[in-house]
């Protein structure tokens, strides 16, 4: 799934449903965090996004979470982008 919007970070999310690992892609020169929340808007989950040039890479364990949907939130210099992650 690729989530756009104008001046906010782009979103790339694979494989979409995930059973195992969620690896998402975005662009960005500057540095962030992302979070993953499930549908009633528990964090489950938080990190860092690592400063790089171009698109970066990060990857998140979905074994230990129940089937359903979740929401994965970037917040990169201040803009926030989120996308719905299915888990088989």
């Amino acid at each position: 799934i690729d989530v756009y919007a104008a001046d906010k970070p782009s979103i790339v999310m694979y494989p979409n449903p995930v059973k195992d690992e969620l690896t998402f892609e975005f662009n960005s020169g500057k540095s962030g965090s992302y979070n993953l929340y499930n549908t009633s808007g528990q964090l489950l989950q938080s990190g860092k996004l690592v400063n790089g040039a171009g698109k970066s890479t990060e990857k998140i364990t979905m074994t230990d979470y129940a089937s359903g949907n979740y929401i994965l939130e970037l917040v990169i210099d201040g803009q926030q982008s989120s996308g719905i992650v299915i888990k088989q």
